[in-house]
């Protein structure tokens, strides 16, 4: 048995180490899984290096990987004994590291899944879709021929809010920065993509001219900066610029005329807020959603390569390689196919 730990803090090729023998002490509210496949995000390396957000400070030595799939093979003495052999999703709380052959977690911080899902595609369920489903759902009621914007429309969570979308009916208008992502993105179900180059253009201007008379009910916002901004001149009066992320690491740039004359919202959206404020039983209902939704192939995430935790340094830079073709994984003995 091994685990990444995380020894220091620092870039996460060089502050981690490969432990041989971690500690599997269950506390009477634990249990043990046993790991059938680990997503690498880049939340963990800025969690490694100390600069994801002073909401989540890890306390040295630390064990590491956010979200994955595993097996229930021992409960502790409070714990619910039905978990045992239980397949589960491990919530990304934080309260436990996903990138070991096997891991020690509160009960609470396990969902159990199907038997039937691809391992990969669970082990990617936790973070990206399940940010995707609550953009959708938590700010507006959205029906059939609604529409949302975005920007980031290629990214992980981008293409599963398209994928949900699509299934319900609800169109979707994506920003991306590379007109080679055009075809992928329409092929899995966007209405509408249009490309932003840099420098600036007529964003604002493109994105009106293809809607025609239609306006978004809510636009998503992964970026920060303008591009927002120019998504939020289509909203509908009243509607909200829901921000997820800052890949900018700027403002979003709403104009004032905006906010004032048509009565704008921008609101801030973090999954780990929804985690651990909801109740137990809605944050079982939407992962036995999505975790069905894989299932029958309509939430499927593309993965590049995975790879054996003795070769995480390579794992950790194919991760952070950049217009990679899918997300990079660990994968384990038990989920072995």
């Amino acid at each position: 048995m091994s685990q990444i730990i995380l020894k220091e803090i620092g870039p996460a090729s060089e502050s981690v180490y490969l432990e041989p023998n971690p500690d599997l002490t269950l506390g009477p509210a634990d249990v043990l899984v046993e790991m059938e496949a680990a997503g690498i995000n880049l939340t963990d390396f800025r969690l490694a290096e100390g600069t994801y957000t002073e909401r989540v400070r890890p306390s040295l030595p630390s064990v590491l990987g956010t979200e994955g799939v595993g097996r229930v093979i021992e409960a502790g003495t409070s714990a619910d004994p039905s978990l045992v052999g239980r397949r589960v999703i491990l919530l990304p709380n934080y309260l436990q590291g996903t990138w070991a052959d096997r891991t020690v977690a509160p009960a609470s911080s396990v969902i159990p899944v199907g038997e039937k899902a691809d391992a990969h595609q669970l082990a990617l369920l936790a973070v990206n879709p399940a940010t995707a489903y609550g953009l959708l759902h938590r700010y507006a009621s959205l029906k059939p021929g609604d529409w949302i914007g975005q920007d980031m429309g290629n990214s992980a969570v981008g293409q599963n809010v398209i994928a949900l979308a699509h299934h319900a009916g609800v169109r979707t208008l994506s920003i991306v920065r590379r007109e080679e992502t055009v075809k992928q993105l329409l092929d899995q179900g966007a209405d509408l993509v249009v490309v932003y180059g840099d420098g600036g253009d007529d964003l604002r201007d493109r994105i009106a001219d293809v809607l025609g008379d239609t306006t978004f009910r809510l636009v998503f916002d992964g970026v920060g900066g303008p591009v927002a901004g120019a998504l939020a001149h289509s909203l509908e009066f009243g509607g909200q610029v829901i921000s997820y992320s800052s890949l900018t690491h700027t403002p979003v740039a709403v104009p004032a005329a905006d906010l004032v004359y048509r009565e704008l919202g921008v609101r801030g959206y973090w999954l780990i807020n929804w985690i651990r404020t909801a109740p137990r039983p809605e944050i079982e209902a939407v992962y036995t959603e999505l975790a069905e939704l894989v299932e029958q192939g309509i939430l499927y995430t593309p993965v590049e390569e995975t790879f054996t935790l003795a070769d995480y340094r390579t794992a950790f830079d194919r991760a952070r390689k950049p217009q990679r073709e899918g997300k990079i994984l660990f994968h384990f003995q038990n989920g072995d196919r």
